[in-house]
């Protein structure tokens, strides 16, 4: 196998040079582009091929980003582009192909119990990104995450707090959005429908809702504020509510599958809106009125942010991203 010696002779140069060329390091004294272009012949001729981990030696760096899902599935394959799973990562993939970064993807088993749930091993790897992950299943994450010694970029889902780097929606003003829309369509008593975990993002969309319910939201907090798995069919009757903003939309589906089964019409008895993600079509079953993120732009941010903090470059640490309304079936 060719080696970079081989390459400096026959390209009538110095080894050094040579290496300078092939690891794309100019240093204090810049290379010809001739000069160049007689190495990067010469390694042609040879069949030569870097060898990955020696540059990553020599530069201190790997060029790879390693990347945590929600879960060990997030990143099975899907070939529906409305997928959540798969919208994430077009736009994961868009930001290392443009910045020239290789992705280790992590199955979410990398924390050792016996290190206090500490991160044993994410492998060579000068940065991690992490999507979506439920903060508040596990807290030993985030507080193992505060001592890992590379940069960490939280996206959707982020601690609460200044230390941290995070590229989100802007899921206060997200919930504030889809309350107001309902408000247009006459809904005085609208109701927040979550389920159990999240509680994070879910807080956030609460939050907005209850900057636009005002006084209402704090008075009728008991019989507005519900857990997708204890409502009833005529439950929103029975509190004179005609409207419902779902945490996401697989809370919508949920209520939906209950209201059509308990006789309820949607939106003839109750309107409904949702947090969903924009996509070539409808993600969901149901043709909901909601709320839309951008999720392929938010990754994608996240992940052209990780590679600036890599490389040495400034970010502000959180970057949030507008939702857009979308015009469905249910209000």
């Amino acid at each position: 196998m060719p080696t970079l010696q081989d390459v400096a002779r026959r390209a009538g140069i110095s080894p050094s040079t040579a290496s300078r060329v092939m690891n794309k390091y100019d240093g204090a004294f810049p290379i010809s582009q001739k000069t160049r272009e007689r190495v990067l012949e010469a390694a042609r001729e040879l069949g030569y091929v870097p060898n990955a981990a020696a540059q990553a030696l020599r530069r201190g760096k790997t060029r790879t980003i390693s990347v945590l899902g929600s879960s060990p599935s997030f990143f099975r394959i899907s070939t529906d582009p409305a997928n959540f799973h798969m919208a994430a990562m077009a736009g994961l993939m868009e930001a290392a192909i443009e910045r020239g970064y290789h992705v280790n993807l992590l199955s979410g088993t990398e924390t050792d119990p016996e290190l206090g749930g500490a991160y044993a091993d994410i492998g060579l790897t000068d940065g991690l990104l992490i999507i979506n992950r439920d903060l508040d299943m596990d807290a030993a994450y985030v507080e193992s995450l505060k001592r890992l010694d590379k940069p960490v970029m939280y996206a959707l889902d982020y601690p609460d707090g200044r230390g941290f780097y995070a590229t989100a929606p802007d899921d206060v003003e997200g919930g504030a959005m889809a309350t107001r829309r309902l408000r247009r369509a006459g809904h005085k008593r609208i109701a927040f429908v979550r389920s159990s975990g999240y509680a994070n993002i879910f807080d956030r969309r609460q939050a907005g809702w209850e900057k636009v319910m005002g006084a209402a939201a704090q008075r009728d907090a008991a019989d507005l504020v519900m857990n997708v798995a204890d409502v009833a069919p005529d439950a929103f009757a029975a509190r004179g509510v005609t409207a419902a903003l779902c945490a996401n939309d697989t809370t919508g589906i949920r209520l939906h599958r209950k209201l059509e089964e308990g006789g309820v019409s949607v939106p003839g008895d109750v309107a409904m809106m949702v947090f969903t993600h924009e996509a070539e079509k409808n993600p969901t079953p149901v043709d909901f009125d909601g709320v839309a993120e951008p999720l392929s732009r938010i990754v994608s941010s996240a992940a052209r942010r990780l590679i600036d903090l890599v490389e040495g470059r400034r970010t502000k640490k959180t970057e949030l991203f507008a939702y857009n309304l979308k015009e469905g079936a249910t209000v």
